[in-house]
Formats: C-alpha cells, sequence, structure tokens
C-alpha cells in the first residue's frame, strides 16, 4: 500500500510539473476563490465601464482586454457570465440568480459586452457548471504566454459540499478500519 501511495505522488507531482511548464493554470469561481500562481482572492469593485459593483480579480500580469460571454450549454440566446479582462484586472459578472437561496458574489447582472468579445458555452450539470478558456494571441485575457483559465459559474451550494465531505470521511473511517 505504501508503494502505491509514493508511485502516486510521483506520478502526480511528475504530471504537475509537467503540464505547469506548459502553460499556467488558474481558476476563478463566483465567489472569489482563485488558485493559480500569484493569484489572490476576489474582492468587490465597481468595474469602470459599466459602473457594477462586480467580483474582482488582481491577475498577476497583464492581459489583452476584451469580454468572454458564456452561454447556458449550446443554448446561445441565454447568456449566464460575463468575464471583462482590462490591463491585469479581470470583472466576473453573473446572472441574478432568483430561484436560488444563496446568491454569489458574481450575482450582480450581465452588462453589454465591450468590442472585442469572444464567446464560450458552459458546460457541465446546472448549478456545478463552468467553461475553460485557453486564449489565443491578442484574444481576451491573452498576457502573451500560453494560459488556461477554469472558470467555475455555478459554486455547489453548502449542501452539496457537506455531502461530499461526509463522503469522504466515511471512507476515511471504512479505510481505517480495514486496518
Amino acid at each position: 500500500m505504501k508503494q502505491l501511495a509514493k508511485g502516486l505522488l510521483v506520478f502526480g507531482f511528475t504530471s504537475t510539473v509537467a503540464v505547469t511548464t506548459c502553460f499556467s493554470q488558474f481558476s476563478f469561481d463566483e465567489n472569489g476563490n482563485a488558485t493559480g500562481p500569484g493569484t489572490t482572492p476576489g474582492y468587490m469593485s465597481v468595474e469602470p465601464f459599466s459602473g457594477f459593483l462586480a467580483l474582482t480579480y488582481t491577475l498577476p500580469f497583464g492581459v489583452a482586454p476584451g469580454d468572454l460571454v458564456a452561454f447556458e450549454g449550446s443554448n446561445t440566446t441565454v447568456e449566464t457570465d460575463l468575464i471583462r479582462f482590462l490591463g491585469n484586472q479581470m470583472w466576473f459578472f453573473s446572472e441574478v440568480e432568483t430561484n436560488g437561496p444563496f446568491a454569489d458574489a458574481a450575482d450582480v447582472g450581465i452588462p453589454p459586452a465591450m468590442i472585442p468579445a469572444w464567446f464560450v458555452n458552459e458546460t457541465g450539470p446546472e448549478g456545478n457548471n463552468g467553461f475553460i478558456w485557453i486564449p489565443s494571441p491578442s484574444a481576451a485575457g491573452d498576457p502573451g504566454f500560453a494560459v488556461q483559465y477554469n472558470f467555475i459559474s455555478d459554486v455547489p451550494e453548502p449542501g452539496t459540499m457537506a455531502l461530499v465531505g461526509l463522503g469522504v470521511m466515511g471512507l476515511l473511517v471504512i479505510s481505517r478500519r480495514k486496518k
């Protein structure tokens, strides 16, 4: 068992090094959580073009300006999110959820897209979906080097996360009893 764990650890570390040397990966969600080299948590600030108070992330590098407009799956008439890049900042706008008990920090409404704008489709089940953006040269969010953004559009509700945590704890208890 220990050899398997060591092998998996070496494989995971090697894979991580290989992937991060190819491009930088960043992940952002609708509640201010961010991961990636040099990232900091999101905060609320006024976006200068729309005047909306919106979830803001300060990136560790400057990027090409522009908007990403996300649509609900393959339905290209329902805009669910807009990500605006400008300088070294990124604003995350999301549709206002009226039927859910919990509002995410980004749920402030969606302003009109700026020119230039790029369009993406969300993937995953409603309540736990998002999209990946790998900008081409000069596209919105392009820092001039290979980068991948993972945007988590709908953050799972606390009840879902509690069930996942309970399941993990149950697996730990079962594995300890087998020893």
